[in-house]
């Protein structure tokens, strides 16, 4: 009944998020634009999970986890969701069955499984897809206490390997589980009981008895003893033995520990998460650190102001960090005191302190000075101390009113759905999320930035500028919004603006891939591919399998009719990802650019299996054909082209030319290309003189010598003042047919 009641009290806190939107936080990364998560479970994707340093983690079992649901759902956020809310909902209920195990106490341990699964402080962890490994580290922290609660009733390796293994898989999830075998030891001391840590030399008392082989009832409780007991004296040498002897047998975990430490320091160290010293010194390390614990408590009694992001201030002033000290001392003091007569107040204050240990702040990793899905497992350790302490402090009002404390309890519980409930509601999307973030912290110049970039996802604009110029206000060294905003700016047609912002955004971080790559886009539009491509390969130094890289610096090339280096990358794009349609389309382009038909055709026909109705194919398929003398196949390219495409300017030029000056009268309609060449022309504000040279032709061959003579003249005049010397040259050509009267004919 316990565990099916979590399993609905968590359904009704986490529902709404089966609705919610993949976030433009971490979850690209981890899902929505992860090409091989995206592909499911795959012999590749296998190997990738174990050998990859994505994210700055190595964790291949989330990775894996991720696969799984793409595997099943596709890239159905709303599922994705509901998964994490599973996986969440298998946590509470082990935790309920492992301390039940532990404790022997039913409701107690309800209590503290219901807190953990309800507290509106997991939100962060449970609606946040990129944060599965939180929930999925969990379920297997829950699995080894629950092995290990069973290997503590009868010591053995058949018992202890599950333990073992269950931690591995959660390192392997997400490495901050590391504080494990600290907990492990923990509970030998309560509630398990096979260590005493306060025997008195000389003074008679108890020999520790292992709580699994007390009844039920008196486990983890201040019941008097009833199991198997002998009064002896105990000594100090005897409790460190007993405490070597259990130290020795969570060696494996150690080992565990430390091999899984150093891996997520060096990955992380590797992803550039690692800040240093200079940055974060380790005075200011140490005084967020102890701010950042007492904030945790704070929330964990009154969670408000509960947002996304909690930038770090660099400094703390001096009172705040005294008084978060003074918090600190005053319950450790109190756990200290407490823990002949209530030790789970000290083993729970000991367990929220060591497994926030690892993201506590001494190893500096980001800019944020606390996370709330950093107290996803720490808090536990709270839940214990107070729900233990509760029961034992009401222990008389439970047996004359127990309806009154079942009460007490159930509105707790019933608050924390609510506060759950509301909370979720700011991951719904990531405006929901970031224009929380900057209602909870005004100051935080990243929420500005994400806010804007998750509107220019919707196609805004103004909005998303105003919100980047706002983030480079708050934090000028901010080179993701310097780039974000070159690139709002590039795509209202102001370049020289735009590269302005890149070179702000690389002066900050100079090998900043995003930043490189756009830079080159802008370049290549201001007619300067030369210097594109160094920022292309700039951005492939850090991306090399990056398709749409390669194919942007083959096009580069192209432009510079650099054909054999252009082909070479477009070669490579197409071989590394073989779906990826814009490689095909423009290595047909270059093919047929160095005429190389066969290959042209092969490599535009696959770009339209991949994406049919691809107007700017079709042209280029019909381009290829002209160039090979098959007329029809180009006339019905070009035809297509304008089916999907009514004025695309290529097409109906180039359909236009052929119709005005193929030699076989057949193929020849004066009247239609005059009509698509004017079309053209239109398209273009009769500004480009090569669209005005094809309608000249077509007026000559509908018998319009007049027009011809005037379109030609208008033509010659623009190639001029272009500079286009050659096409000035064949316009001045053409216009004295005209003048005889003689239209155009292509062709030998």
């Amino acid at each position: 009944m316990v565990c099916a009641l979590l399993a609905l009290a968590t359904l009704a806190a986490y529902w709404q998020v089966g609705g919610f939107e993949f976030t433009n936080y971490d979850d690209e990364n981890y899902v929505s634009k992860n090409p091989t998560v995206l592909a499911g479970l795959t012999l590749a994707g296998f190997r990738w999970a174990f050998t990859t340093a994505d994210a700055a983690n190595w964790h291949p079992v989330t990775w894996l986890s991720h696969m799984l649901d793409c595997q099943l759902f596709g890239a159905n956020a709303g599922a994705h969701h509901m998964v994490n809310v599973m996986w969440h909902i298998a946590g509470a209920v082990v935790l309920f069955l492992a301390l039940r195990r532990l404790t022997g106490a039913v409701w107690r341990s309800a209590m503290v499984a219901g807190l953990f699964a309800l507290h509106p402080l997991h939100v962060e962890s449970v609606a946040w897809v990129a944060e599965r490994k939180d929930v999925l580290s969990g379920l297997f922290w829950m699995l080894a206490l629950w092995a290990y609660a069973r290997y503590a009733e009868q010591p053995g390796a058949r018992r202890y390997w599950p333990v073992v293994a269950f931690f591995a898989l959660g390192l392997m999830a997400k490495p901050m589980v590391v504080t494990l075998p600290f907990v492990l030891l923990l509970l030998d001391v309560w509630p398990l009981r096979r260590v005493r840590l306060f025997a008195v030399v000389g003074q008679a008392s108890s020999l520790p008895v292992p709580a699994a082989s007390l009844p039920p009832e008196t486990r983890g409780t201040d019941a008097p003893l009833t199991g198997r007991q002998e009064a002896r004296p105990t000594c100090a040498v005897a409790s460190v033995a007993s405490a070597g002897k259990l130290l020795l047998e969570k060696l494996p975990l150690l080992a565990l520990s430390v091999m899984a430490s150093v891996a997520a320091f060096l990955t992380q160290q590797k992803g550039e998460a690692v800040q240093s010293v200079e940055a974060f010194p380790l005075s200011a390390r140490i005084a967020n650190a102890l701010v950042a614990y007492a904030r945790y408590l704070g929330k964990t009694f009154w969670p408000e102001g509960l947002c996304v992001q909690y930038p770090h201030p660099g400094a703390w002033p001096v009172g705040t960090v005294v008084a978060a000290a003074a918090v600190l001392l005053a319950v450790s003091a109190l756990a200290v005191a407490t823990a002949r007569r209530r030790p789970y107040v000290l083993m729970g204050w000991l367990w929220f302190l060591g497994t926030l240990v690892p993201v506590i702040g001494l190893v500096q990793i980001g800019f944020m000075a606390m996370a709330d899905r950093y107290t996803y497992i720490p808090l536990i350790g709270v839940f214990i101390a107070l729900t233990w302490g509760a029961g034992d402090l009401m222990a008389d009002w439970a047996r004359r009113r127990p309806g009154l404390v079942t009460a007490a309890a159930g509105m707790v519980l019933v608050a924390c759905v609510v506060l759950t409930w509301l909370q979720a509601r700011h991951w719904r999307s990531s405006v929901t999320l970031w224009t929380r973030a900057i209602a909870v912290v005004p100051g935080n110049g990243n929420a500005y930035f994400n806010l804007g970039d998750a509107l220019a996802r919707l196609g805004k604009v103004d909005e998303p500028m105003a919100l980047y110029r706002r983030a480079i206000e708050l934090k000028p060294d901010c080179y993701a919004a310097h780039n974000n905003l070159g690139l709002a700016l590039c795509t209202r047609g102001d370049f020289a603006a735009g590269t302005n912002h890149y070179a702000l955004a690389l002066r900050h971080k100079p090998d900043y891939e995003p930043a490189h790559f756009n830079y080159g886009l802008a370049l290549v539009q201001l007619g300067r591919a030369g210097e594109a491509i160094a920022h292309y390969q700039a951005a492939l130094s850090k991306a090399p399998q990056n398709p749409e890289m390669l194919t942007c610096l083959g096009n580069a090339f192209a432009a510079l009719d650099r054909m054999d280096e252009a082909i070479a990358g477009l070669t490579e794009a197409v071989r590394i990802a073989p779906g990826y349609v814009e490689g095909h389309h423009y290595l047909g382009v270059a093919l047929t650019r160095r005429g190389r038909y066969d290959q042209a055709l092969a490599h535009l026909a696959a770009a339209l299996r991949l994406r049919p109705g691809m107007p700017d194919t079709h042209a280029q398929l019909g381009l290829a054909f002209a160039a090979q003398q098959k007329t029809r196949e180009a006339i019905a390219q070009y035809r297509a082209a304008l089916q999907f495409q009514p004025e695309h300017v290529e097409a109906l030029n180039n359909l236009a030319w052929l119709l005005a000056t193929h030699r076989d009268a057949a193929v020849r309609d004066g009247i239609e290309a005059v009509q698509l060449a004017r079309r053209a022309c239109e398209a273009t504000a009769f500004k480009a003189a090569a669209l005005v040279g094809t309608l000249a032709a077509a007026h000559a061959e509908a018998g319009q010598f007049t027009e011809a003579v005037a379109a030609a003249k208008q033509a010659i005049s623009l190639a001029t003042a272009a500079g286009q010397t050659e096409l000035a040259t064949t316009n001045q050509e053409l216009l004295q047919s005209y003048q005889a009267g003689q239209p155009h004919r292509d062709g030998p």
